[in-house]
């Protein structure tokens, strides 16, 4: 006998069920930032550099800004970014359950997928802030979303499938 063990809760079900969700926001605040090219307002990670005028001469410095103020395509950008923090929690989340709560190979290994497609996606939304979003990484990174959907409705689908199973 398998020492995975079919899951007789809901917790990890419902997890997998908010993060597919999650996801789909993620996805589309991602056609929000693409669209408006708001990729470009903030070139630098994790800080965001925004002007800002010094009174005593006038002059204006760049200076790295952990909290910008949230207005236009700086909103966008880093509403996009705090999201992807909460799906890389998230992930770990799912992780943690999967270790935790013994759950059969499928779904555990699909887990372990949709962790690495999260660092995946960490790195290349990380080169794509630092080298001005080029088309070809925008490209990859588009894709790399879709897989990370994908791949948690997969997950989301064998939980289920699992669950039934032990009814």
């Amino acid at each position: 006998a398998s020492r995975y063990v079919a899951m007789p809760d809901r917790i990890s079900w419902l997890a997998a069920g908010v993060f597919l969700v999650a996801i789909f926001l993620q996805l589309f605040l991602g056609g929000r930032v693409s669209t408006n090219y708001a990729g470009l307002v903030c070139p630098a990670f994790p800080a965001c550099y925004v002007e800002q005028e010094i009174q005593a001469d006038g002059t204006r410095l760049n200076n790295p800004v952990y909290f910008p103020p949230m207005i236009g395509n700086i909103e966008k950008h880093i509403t996009h970014r705090l999201m992807a923090y909460a799906l890389t929690a998230g992930a770990i989340g799912l992780l943690f359950l999967a270790i935790r709560r013994d759950w059969l190979e499928p779904g555990r290994r699909m887990s372990y997928i949709i962790f690495g497609l999260i660092v995946v996606q960490i790195v290349i939304g990380v080169i794509n802030v630092l080298y001005r979003v080029p088309k070809p990484v925008t490209l990859v990174n588009s894709a790399k979303a879709n897989a990370l959907y994908k791949s948690d409705l997969i997950l989301w689908l064998e939980l289920n499938f699992d669950r039934e199973r032990t009814r």
